[in-house]
């Protein structure tokens, strides 16, 4: 009955995930568009306006980089130890190996360097250059963060089917039903 159970959880993470990655896809195409109408808008008319909008949108793009930046960073300190951690409930779960993590950890630390680029360009009135650098991290943190979150799936997945099993082995430590 648990690998039933786990067959479904995994089906619907898996379901899950590919429903967020269409809907984050979709979010970023409008947003591609967007920038291509600001950056466009921009070039025609150099307005005050829409060189404000512009950088406005810049910013906010940059700033959204930067924090995902930081918290994949974290993620993968999380997954340090989820590695190092002896516990037996992991022990199916295939995690990244540490030379896989310090890959993943030097490619999300990499991506500042492209943010300062990024930035450097869009000093230098390089807008189209400087979005296509910030869309470049954004599908780069992508792949990342989609591999990581198969991670924390398989760890949360081994939780819930040990805690699934300690229950059925200890059936005195459900609580009752107030029904």
């Amino acid at each position: 009955m648990i690998l039933n159970q786990s067959a479904t959880t995994s089906d619907a993470d898996a379901v899950s995930v590919a429903g967020a990655q269409e809907a984050q896809d979709a979010s970023r195409s409008a947003q591609s568009a967007a920038v291509a109408v600001v950056v466009d808008s921009h070039a025609e008319t150099e307005t005050t306006a829409s060189a404000t909008e512009m950088q406005q949108m810049f910013m906010r793009q940059l700033g959204e980089l930067e924090a995902r930046q930081s918290f994949d960073l974290h993620r993968v300190d999380v997954l340090r130890k989820a590695r190092a951690n002896d516990d037996p409930r992991l022990d199916a779960v295939e995690l990244p190996t540490t030379s896989e993590l310090g890959i993943i950890e030097k490619n999300i630390k990499s991506a500042e360097v492209t943010l300062n680029e990024a930035t450097t360009e869009y000093g230098n009135g390089n807008f189209r250059t400087a979005f296509d650098m910030l869309n470049g991290v954004d599908g780069t943190l992508q792949q990342i963060e989609y591999g990581m979150a198969q991670a924390e799936i398989a760890i949360t997945q081994a939780f819930a089917t040990a805690n699934d099993e300690l229950r059925i082995t200890n059936p005195e430590t459900e609580t009752p039903s107030t029904d």
